[in-house]
C-alpha cells in the first residue's frame, strides 16, 4: 500500500494525525505500506519573535482574540493525550518552515525524509525546538543520519531545494488539498484531517479489500 502525507512541521494536527495513522497501520496488520511525506506550509510568511508565546503569536496571526483558541487549545491537548503524545504546545515555537521543508528534500533524496519530518514533530511539539533555527535544524538533521556539510549548503543556499518543495505544495493544490494532513492511499483514495485511529484502521481494511 503506497500512502502519501501532505503535512507541515508546525502543523499539530499532522503530527497526530501521523502517530494516529502509524497505530492503524499496525493494528490493521499492514507492516509493508510505503509512506511517502510532502511538503504543505500553512503560513509561508510566519517568523518566530524571540520569546513569544504561542497562542499569542497564532492568535495575532489569524486576527482574534487569544481567548477564541483556548476551547482549541483543550481539544487539541485532549486529542493528543488520547494518541498518547506528550504534547507540551503551549511552550511550541511559531516559526517558519521554509528552511525545514528545504532540508526535508534533502533528508527524502537520502532515504531518511520520514525519520526527518517525524523527529521535527516531537522536536517542536514535545521539545520546544526553534525550527527556524540553522543552529536546531543542524543538530536535528545529524540525530537522523544527514550528512553536516550537505546540510550546511542547503542552510546556506536558499535556492536549493525551494523548486522541489514548490513544486510538492503546487501538487497538493493540484489535487485539491485545502488543508493538512491530507493523507492519499494507492493514489486513489484521500482521507482529510487528524483522522482517530479507529477511522484510519476502517479506511485502510476497506482500501485493502478493493485491492
Amino acid at each position: 500500500m503506497n500512502i502519501t502525507i501532505w503535512a507541515d512541521f508546525v502543523c499539530p494536527f499532522c503530527y497526530i494525525g501521523s502517530t494516529n495513522l502509524a497505530a492503524a497501520l499496525d493494528e490493521a496488520g499492514i507492516d509493508d505500506a510505503k509512506i511517502e511525506y510532502k511538503s504543505f506550509q500553512l503560513s509561508p510568511s510566519t517568523q518566530y519573535v524571540e520569546g513569544s508565546d504561542y497562542w499569542e503569536a497564532l492568535a495575532k496571526e489569524k486576527g482574534i482574540d487569544v481567548e477564541q483558541l483556548m476551547p482549541s487549545r483543550d481539544a487539541l491537548l485532549q486529542m493528543a493525550g488520547e494518541s498518547g503524545l506528550d504534547f507540551r504546545i503551549d511552550d511550541a515555537k511559531n516559526a517558519n518552515t521554509t528552511d525545514a521543508h528545504r532540508l526535508f528534500q534533502l533528508a527524502k533524496q537520502n532515504g531518511k525524509g520520514d525519520a526527518f519530518f517525524l523527529r521535527l514533530y516531537r522536536a517542536i511539539f514535545t521539545e520546544s525546538v526553534n525550527i527556524s533555527d540553522h543552529a536546531e535544524l543542524k543538530r536535528l538533521a545529524d540525530e537522523v543520519g544527514l550528512d553536516a556539510d550537505s546540510v550546511a549548503e542547503v542552510l546556506t543556499n536558499e535556492d536549493k531545494f525551494s523548486t522541489e518543495t514548490r513544486n510538492e505544495i503546487m501538487q497538493a493544490h493540484q489535487v485539491g488539498v485545502q488543508g493538512v494532513p491530507f493523507f492519499v492511499f494507492n493514489d486513489k483514495y484521500a482521507v482529510s484531517g487528524a483522522q482517530p485511529k479507529e477511522g484510519f484502521v476502517e479506511a485502510l481494511k476497506q482500501i485493502a479489500a478493493e485491492g
